[in-house]
């Protein structure tokens, strides 16, 4: 029965609500732009800030990587041979332009080095001793190898390095970061980061070694982050005391001014958060964080210039603009309707009555129909519990046999149909029955008839909120009887106790599957008259259901009837 028609006005009134309330989101929204601004400068210095720790840290593990395969070599062979390890180094030196020196030294002060200098390439030499010496070093020339070799002037004992006490410092041997400073030409100090890693001997007695390398930082970072012209954000990498690492943007620039101001705010804190620069179109936003090699933190971050972001909202503003006007412009077409909407009240009212009158004689029908159906059920449980009655009777005359049993067992299917019409018209509606409801009752009942035997076995049903028509119903409800009846007579046929789990589930292509397994004895080899019977009933009900019945035994039986569940017609 459908509802009965409500009247317009509702209805206008609710689309004038929401109407109204777009209008005041819409509103909102326009005035809510600024915070939208911060929030998209916020994901800017996220993404930006993502990349840029991927691309430094990308770096940072591949001289890490190569001073691995290097320190491999040299445990490999286990010798600190000039020749062959120059030859390396100096291959090392060519592919990777920011690495400035290759260090090995061992516990006895001996070491060999690759420098790179403002002159070229030389090798250094330190030989074994009880403390510092003077190391020797020569130009690396391809024409002259072992020309313009001297002796440095300074003592030197590669042991006193910081590169080699902080890899013996870690005791997982893998490469340590650490930072350092170097005099340069023209009295500048050069910052640079020292990787090294301890090499242990391989053979006993043998010294143990560490290689470390010497790398330009700065070098490294802003031959790998180049920001191009015009962009609305620049990265930022400083060193652990705050100094700039990569290139900062130059002072001309907007971005650039904002830099050095938002890092003089930053310095004051040096945590994680957002710096916020000037105001207005010149605002800018700013982010700093930490980010940890191995023995050295330095500071990832960026710096957002939120004006070149508001034109990226500029579509989204128009677009709500243009959705405030269509807004108003509903507002006066829904008005307009709502007047000429009232003349045709009272036709919708006349239509009404009539619908209204249709759906009484419609539901009227239907509730004779219902009577019919249960009488016919009712009459159709009646006239079975005769039968069961006589056949009863016949076999109270017949004496203790096979003949008797047989009467006894047709007698027990009489039951099982008369209890499935019983409870089939005693459901409250019979349009559609509710498996759940009917199989629990069903199997409450059958539960009853095996008593005592069933005192000890469980049962539980699951039909998965499944509905059919009463035809349908009546041929699962007899199958699922049959084989509950089965369940009680050959999986438990002595008071041990188990239980039946009796499922309906849905299946794909419209097909359910009706399922009942029990926990007993499992099914015998070969099936005698007495069970074969209802196994041959369950599989007449299930060619009639269209479908198929199987039977299989793991820990139990388990047996399935798969069909297609008629859908119901609707009134």
């Amino acid at each position: 029965m459908s509802a009965p028609a409500r009247s317009p006005t509702w209805s206008y009134l609710l689309i004038a609500v929401v109407l109204l309330a777009a209008l005041g989101y819409t509103v909102l929204s326009l005035t809510q732009f600024p915070r939208r601004t911060e929030e998209l400068a916020r994901m800017g210095l996220e993404r930006t800030i993502r990349n840029l720790r991927t691309k430094v840290q990308g770096e940072f593990e591949r001289l890490a990587m190569d001073l691995q395969k290097e320190a491999a070599f040299v445990a490999l062979h286990d010798s600190m041979r000039v020749p062959e390890l120059v030859d390396r180094w100096q291959a090392l030196l060519a592919t990777e332009p920011s690495l400035n020196a290759v260090y090995l030294a061992n516990e006895r002060g001996a070491e060999v080095a690759l420098l790179r200098t403002a002159s070229g390439i030389r090798v250094r030499r330190q030989l074994e001793g009880p403390g510092h010496g003077f190391p020797v070093s020569w130009a690396l020339v391809p024409e002259a190898p072992l020309e313009r070799a001297r002796i440095d002037s300074t003592l030197y004992d590669p042991r006193m390095e910081a590169w080699f006490s902080r890899a013996l410092s870690e005791r997982k041997a893998e490469p340590v970061w650490s930072t350092a400073e170097r005099s340069a030409e023209r009295d500048t100090i050069v910052n640079e980061v020292l990787v090294s890693q301890l090499i242990r001997a391989v053979k006993q007695g043998r010294p143990f070694r560490v290689m470390g390398f010497r790398v330009d930082a700065a070098a490294l970072v802003n031959r790998t982050l180049t920001p191009g012209p015009g962009r609305s954000n620049h990265p930022m990498v400083l060193w652990p005391d705050g100094r700039p690492l990569l290139a900062l943007p130059a002072d001309s620039s907007a971005i650039g001014r904002a830099s050095r101001i938002g890092l003089e705010r930053w310095a004051e804190r040096m945590d994680r958060r957002v710096v916020r620069i000037g105001a207005g179109p010149d605002r800018h936003m700013l982010q700093l964080l930490p980010f940890s090699l191995n023995g050295v933190t330095l500071h990832l971050g960026a710096i957002v210039d939120m004006g070149q972001l508001e034109p990226w909202l500029g579509t989204e503003r128009r677009f709500l603009s243009a959705m405030l006007a269509a807004l108003l412009t509903l507002l006066v077409l829904l008005t307009l309707t709502f007047i000429r909407s009232q003349s045709d009240r009272r036709r919708m009212r006349a239509q009404a009555k009539r619908s209204r009158t249709q759906e009484r004689k419609l539901a009227k029908v239907i509730g004779e129909r219902d009577v019919l159906d249960r009488e016919v059920h009712h009459r159709v449980k009646n006239n079975l519990q005769v039968v069961s009655s006589l056949l009863n009777m016949q076999a109270q005359r017949l004496p203790e046999g096979p003949a008797r049993d047989e009467f006894v067992r047709g007698k027990q299917r009489i039951d099982i149909m008369a209890l499935v019409h019983n409870k089939l018209y005693a459901l409250p509606d019979l349009r559609g029955i509710p498996l759940d409801r009917f199989f629990s009752d069903l199997a409450g009942q059958m539960a009853k008839l095996h008593d005592p035997r069933s005192r000890s076995v469980s049962h539980e049903v699951d039909a998965a909120g499944l509905r059919c028509d009463p035809d349908q119903a009546i041929d699962l409800g007899i199958v699922l009887c049959e084989l509950m009846s089965n369940c009680y007579q050959h999986a438990f046929p002595l008071v041990t106790g188990g239980h039946i789990d009796l499922r309906l589930e849905p299946l794909s292509n419209g097909l359910v599957r009706l399922r009942v397994r029990d926990n007993g004895r499992g099914m015998p080899a070969v099936v005698d008259g007495t069970g074969r019977l209802g196994l041959d009933v369950v599989e007449a009900l299930a060619e009639k259901l269209d479908g198929q019945f199987s039977i299989t035994t793991d820990h139990g039986t388990i047996a399935d009837v798969v069909f297609k569940l008629v859908p119901l017609r609707e009134e």
